[in-house]
């Protein structure tokens, strides 16, 4: 049988053809650093590809989501850490307030200090994390926690829900939080109640008033809550 020198150059033109198709196909792949180019190369390995891909952004997205709720712990930390030293400092004022030596004038002047740590009291229950979130305002992160009603007094004005984010396999951790839950309501031996800062605007206006026995009783109870 005679094999002709056209299909002997047609032959060798095809495999030169292929050839070069594949010397293309490695050097695409050695230059992107990938074995498939197109889901065509390889269906099993392009959709197993896709589905790795889809876990690595689910990762990504759960990695950063964590790490603004850290950011977020942190900035919470910080305010409680300083409000629990400014009500030490508060209780310590009441204790001095009921010094029976004291005069009119030295409760007054004991009384502006404690007004000033109140203020500062309110400004913490009022931070915000990096984002310029609220802190303490539950999911009403772009509302102040607390406010003044008009008449002096604090009111809140966030909300009780809370959202938990996953931490790991079967784990969620609080993520936001409510003031209520910081700064929370006062109960008398009686059994009556005053918000947070109700109780120390009693306690400091009965320190003014040279009230020892009213201011005692005034001084709330500073339940720090402990982030996660």
């Amino acid at each position: 049988m005679k094999i002709s020198t056209s299909f002997l150059f047609d032959r060798a033109t095809n495999r030169m053809s292929t050839l070069q198709n594949q010397l293309a196909t490695t050097q695409a792949q050695l230059s992107v650093s990938k074995q498939v180019l197109s889901p065509s190369d390889a269906p099993d390995q392009a959709a197993a590809i896709q589905r790795l891909k889809g876990e690595v952004q689910r990762q990504e997205s759960h990695s950063a989501l964590l790490k603004n709720a850290l950011n977020r712990y942190q900035a919470e930390e910080t305010a409680l850490s300083s409000a629990s030293d400014i009500v030490i400092r508060l209780k310590e004022l009441g204790v001095q307030a009921s010094n029976d030596t004291l005069g009119l004038d030295d409760r007054k002047t004991i009384g502006a200090e404690m007004k000033a740590l109140r203020d500062q009291l309110l400004s913490l229950g009022n931070s915000r994390d990096d984002s310029g979130n609220y802190l303490f305002s539950g999911t009403r992160v772009k509302t102040p926690a607390f406010s003044d009603d008009g008449s002096g007094h604090a009111v809140y004005s966030g909300d009780q829900t809370q959202t938990r984010i996953p931490a790991g396999v079967e784990r969620t951790v609080q993520y936001t939080r409510a003031g209520t839950d910081v700064f929370q309501r006062v109960v008398r031996p009686d059994g009556s109640s005053a918000g947070f800062f109700d109780a120390l605007d009693q306690m400091i206006m009965a320190v003014n008033i040279s009230n020892t026995k009213a201011s005692s009783k005034a001084m709330p109870t500073w339940n720090r809550c402990t982030t996660p």
